[in-house]
C-alpha cells in the first residue's frame, strides 16, 4: 500500500501539466521573460534600379518559459516611427509545475522594410537598438 501511494504521489506533478488532472485548468497568459534579442538584417537593396527600398529585419529573442507548465503563446507586433514593439506571450496550464525554466531562442520576422537609420525594437521587457545602413 506505502509503495502505491507513493507511486501516486510522484504521479502528480505530471499529471497536473500532461492534462490528466481532471475537469481541465485554465490557461494563465503571461510574457514571456526575455533576456537578451539579436537583430539579423538582410543588408538591404530589395528595391532594384531604383535604389534601395529598405531592408528586411528578424529577431532572436532569447529567454526563459516559467516552468514545466508553460509554453510559447502568441506573438504580435507593431511599429510607431523608428521603434517596433513586439509582444510574445506564454501560455500556462496547471498548477503543479516541474521547476525547470526551458530556454527559449524564438524567431520572428519584423514586418515591413526598415530604411536606412536608427531603431529600437522592445520585446516584452528587452530593448535592444540598432542601425541599418
Amino acid at each position: 500500500m506505502r509503495a502505491a501511494a507513493s507511486v501516486l504521489l510522484a504521479a502528480l506533478p505530471l499529471a497536473a501539466c500532461s492534462g490528466f488532472d481532471g475537469p481541465a485548468t485554465a490557461t494563465e497568459v503571461l510574457l514571456l521573460q526575455v533576456d537578451s534579442v539579436e537583430v539579423l538584417t538582410d543588408g538591404g537593396g530589395f528595391g532594384g534600379a531604383a535604389g534601395p527600398a529598405g531592408s528586411r529585419v528578424s529577431i532572436i529573442a532569447n529567454g526563459f518559459l516559467r516552468d514545466g507548465c508553460s509554453s510559447l503563446g502568441d506573438v504580435s507586433q507593431s511599429r510607431a516611427g523608428n521603434v517596433v514593439t513586439v509582444t510574445i506571450t506564454v501560455a500556462r496550464r496547471g498548477e503543479v509545475c516541474t521547476a525547470v525554466a526551458p530556454p527559449v531562442s524564438h524567431p520572428v520576422v519584423l514586418d515591413g522594410l526598415f530604411a536606412p537609420g536608427d531603431y529600437v525594437v522592445r520585446v516584452n521587457d528587452t530593448e535592444k537598438r540598432f542601425r541599418i545602413g
